[in-house]
């Protein structure tokens, strides 16, 4: 099955489209379904593994296929730790999300409390890079990392910290090991490639950011990287059109645009 290697060379876009393309044709192929899961959550897509899983609940893995079992045993674990466990907890705090500091108060003291709840401590990993509290959001979600080595969620915290913290080539290293469990990653393409280009690694920024664009040519975020990549590569003419394209849309983000511009116009310097 060709979704299977490239599941197996982790490029899980591509594997998706495949599985997908199986379960048209064969909508009972128990194979091509629980692959699906595996791809959906390798790319983000936690909600459509979710609901897969819960189709496939009562359909016999094959006896013959005991990597696949494992990693499905993997990702309903880690799905389970998407949400906070204890519900009376969860209701609690969404009562009181929008007091910043009744919020962080609950759920420090449920993550003490709840230390094998990973869902809240990523959430306070969260809840203290709001507060710029970058460096215990770091410890938070290289904890969760630690325990829980898929968590991707975890991966996205613990990277913006590191971000914000200027350690950038801890963040690279932590970008690139992210993007090795899927390949085809555009959020991880454009991570790695934020860090590149504060790393001065200019021209594989491009390269990376170029993978991204392969995948998704349309989406703005893959836009936006690309115009900046070009522009610490010296070709200011396709920066100017990709700018003029995001410009034009009718789903415009003027705030991003702005950006962009003070950007690739060195009125703002991305590096810094």
């Amino acid at each position: 099955m060709k979704g299977k290697k490239l599941a197996e060379e982790h490029k899980y876009v591509s594997a998706e489209k495949c599985f997908k393309a199986t379960l048209k044709e064969f909508p009972d192929h128990t194979g091509a379904m629980l692959n699906l899961i595996i791809a959906s959550y390798f790319n983000e897509n936690e909600a459509q593994a979710d609901s897969l899983l819960a189709l496939a609940g009562g359909k016999t893995i094959p006896s013959d296929d005991e990597d696949l079992q494992a990693m499905l045993n993997i990702i309903n674990e880690h799905l389970s730790q998407s949400d906070i466990q204890d519900t009376l907890v969860a209701r609690m705090l969404a009562d009181i999300a929008e007091d910043t500091a009744a919020y962080r108060a609950k759920l420090d003291s449920y993550v003490v409390a709840a230390p094998y709840d990973l869902a809240a401590k990523t959430a306070l990993a969260y809840t203290y890079a709001e507060l710029k509290n970058y460096t215990l959001a770091d410890s938070l979600s290289a904890q969760v990392i630690h325990e829980a080595p898929l968590l991707r969620a975890a991966y996205y915290e613990r990277l913006s910290a590191l971000r914000d913290l200027k350690r950038y080539k801890e963040g690279l290293q932590l970008a690139e090991d992210l993007l090795s469990q899927n390949t085809e990653s555009i959020q991880a393409l454009m991570t790695l490639t934020s860090f590149q280009l504060r790393l001065n690694m200019d021209k594989q920024a491009l390269i990376t950011i170029k993978q991204a664009a392969a995948l998704a040519p349309e989406d703005n975020s893959v836009l936006f990287m690309t115009a900046l990549a070009c522009h610490y590569n010296h070709q200011q003419n396709e920066s100017d059109r990709i700018l003029t394209k995001l410009r034009n849309r009718p789903d415009a983000d003027t705030g991003s645009i702005a950006l962009l511009q003070n950007f690739i116009t060195d009125k703002v310097s991305y590096k810094n």
